[in-house]
């Protein structure tokens, strides 16, 4: 599960400059997967490196901000708007597609955030974030990854009735 959330973690060691994005880490994959939101027009106008943190962190603040129990949940990346932070899970490994593609997913969010035009569902953000997912994940040669993101989106499109 993906979504927007409010945090602060602290940053991963950023001395180094590796790439255009000035990213600690895995740098060009971080780049490969800004070129294709620049490519499809919904590259951020400020990109920011993801922050590391746990899986049990994320899932703290995705389903209990109190920092109570999730339980089994699970959530692989976080957009902080608050901040504009994007956390992300300690043991994502950004040489995989599939975990690069949560980075794209939170970038989307973090575009977003940049119009000035406000939804009232948050389930049409999901779903455009899920779609930029899998198309990433068809550029990736990962079709069988790019429809469960597909189907995650439907899923999550759907917004309550205004009446």
């Amino acid at each position: 599960m993906l979504t927007l959330a409010l945090a602060a973690e602290p940053a991963i060691s950023d001395n180094t400059d590796h790439g255009r994005l000035g990213c600690p880490e895995d740098g060009s994959a971080l780049e490969r997967a800004v070129a294709f939101l620049e490519d499809v027009n919904m590259a951020p106008s400020v990109i920011r490196c993801p922050k590391r943190t746990t899986d049990l962190h994320l899932a703290r603040l995705y389903f209990g901000g109190d920092g109570g129990d999730p339980g089994n949940e699970t959530v692989a990346a976080l957009y902080v708007r608050a901040t504009g932070e994007i956390l992300i899970d300690a043991k994502t490994d950004f040489r995989d597609p599939v975990d690069l593609s949560f980075f794209v997913h939170e970038l989307v969010h973090s575009r977003q955030m940049e119009a000035p035009e406000a939804t009232a569902c948050v389930g049409v953000l999901e779903a455009e974030a899920y779609a930029i997912q899998a198309a990433f994940l068809r550029k990736q040669a990962r079709p069988r990854e790019a429809l469960l993101f597909d189907l995650m989106g439907q899923l999550q499109a759907g917004c309550a009735s205004r009446y």
